[in-house]
């Protein structure tokens, strides 16, 4: 299970490094056209004849709607970098047994523990690192989108049982559908017992043979 988590972090990563290659390749080329119409923009200015005309009226209108769109950008990102901060606040403050008050994001984008003082809480654990994260999961799939299933494999490691009773009380609540692959050491009877009502079904994974896909069996 080692190996095959760690070749599948790998291909991630792999996708991760090609797809911010294209970012920037696609930036480079927005640059580039951005800067031959300011280039265009400057010689049809000089020119006392193009007041008037057709291109000038175009070149004008691009302006505007450049303008336009980027500032809708902006305004549609820190909208949902508000919605997203409120909901994974919200998210942290069911599952985590301290008393914080949420999450904020920082200039980069990343989440940082807020405590009661609003001071940033530097220090935090395995577990609070993975709270914040499923919270954070959690706010993105509710943020732009109807309800919606969500899938989570193996959400628990590292943590202890009251905030994996936690999180299973919480989430719930959040997806129309929800989805976890646990292994037996994440989840014991007990746990399962006090959240027996939310259960809709459980199926375990059988594992036929390297060549053979497992097979999907009810275990009630």
């Amino acid at each position: 299970e080692i190996i095959a988590a760690t070749l599948k972090i790998g291909g991630y990563n792999q996708r991760l490094i090609q797809i911010e290659k294209d970012i920037v390749g696609e930036k480079e080329k927005i640059d580039k056209f951005e800067k031959q119409i300011i280039e265009l923009s400057g010689f049809i200015s000089k020119d006392p004849a193009s007041g008037d005309s057709p291109t000038t009226r175009y070149v004008s209108v691009y302006n505007t709607l450049h303008e336009l769109f980027s500032d809708s950008i902006i305004n549609l990102r820190d909208k949902l970098k508000d919605e997203v901060e409120q909901k994974a606040s919200e998210a942290f403050t069911q599952i985590i047994h301290r008393d914080y008050k949420g999450l904020k994001i920082n200039n980069n984008y990343g989440l940082q523990i807020i405590n009661k003082d609003d001071n940033l809480v530097h220090m935090k654990s395995a577990g609070a690192a993975q709270i914040v994260a499923l919270s954070l999961i959690d706010a993105l799939s509710r943020t732009g989108r109807s309800s919606g299933p969500v899938v989570m494999d193996t959400p628990f490691a590292r943590l202890d049982p009251d905030h994996r009773i936690n999180i299973l009380k919480y989430l719930p609540t959040t997806a129309s559908q929800l989805i976890l692959f646990v292994h037996r050491g994440e989840i014991d009877n007990e746990i399962l017992k006090l959240i027996a009502g939310q259960i809709g079904g459980e199926y375990q994974l059988k594992l036929q043979s390297d060549t053979i896909n497992s097979e999907l069996e009810s275990i009630h």
